[in-house]
């Protein structure tokens, strides 16, 4: 069972990751955030925080870089940005609200968890939204899914309710 810590406490975005980490099946305990150490393998850091970043270890961190920090994160490990600027590793290529419909974009090689390196792709996703933190939710599932190795091709069945490959 994967252990996830949520910096930020918007719910669409808590509800979103909930929502599809459950239909890909991928296990995992949301851990709070205490004044103790904490070790994760995945910090998902959306917003700014007066959290103490360095009581948590965590294997890999989602770092929202369309949020304002007011300082300087102070992190180490596998960090992989997200948000709509076209430098992150993670980005929408589209996003189309009234088709219901948006477009993940991975754009650089990542590691993951089986030491495996996931190459960059796109991936359609048929879902709804109403603002940004749940397209944001949307990034963050499809990227955990293929950082637990799940098949492109289940990702697709479970996004799009279709397969791409025969």
């Amino acid at each position: 069972m994967r252990r996830i810590a949520i910096i930020g406490e918007n719910t669409n975005l808590i509800y979103i990751i909930k929502k599809e980490l459950l239909q890909l099946d991928i296990k995992y305990e949301l851990v709070q955030l205490e004044d103790a150490e904490i070790s994760v393998d995945y910090v998902i850091i959306n917003e700014d925080t007066d959290y103490n970043l360095k009581n948590i270890r965590g294997l890999y961190y989602l770092v929202n870089m369309d949020s304002k920090f007011k300082k300087n994160l102070n992190i180490s490990g596998n960090i992989i940005t997200y948000g709509f600027g076209s430098k992150n590793t993670v980005t929408l290529s589209s996003a189309e609200k009234d088709e219901k419909y948006l477009v993940y974009c991975l754009q650089r090689y990542i590691e993951n968890m089986s030491k495996n390196t996931v190459e960059p792709c796109e991936l359609p996703i048929k879902r709804g939204f109403n603002n940004n933190n749940e397209l944001y939710g949307y990034m963050i599932a499809a990227t955990i899914a293929l950082l637990e190795a799940v098949d492109i091709r289940k990702l697709n069945f479970i996004f799009n309710n279709e397969e791409i490959f025969s």
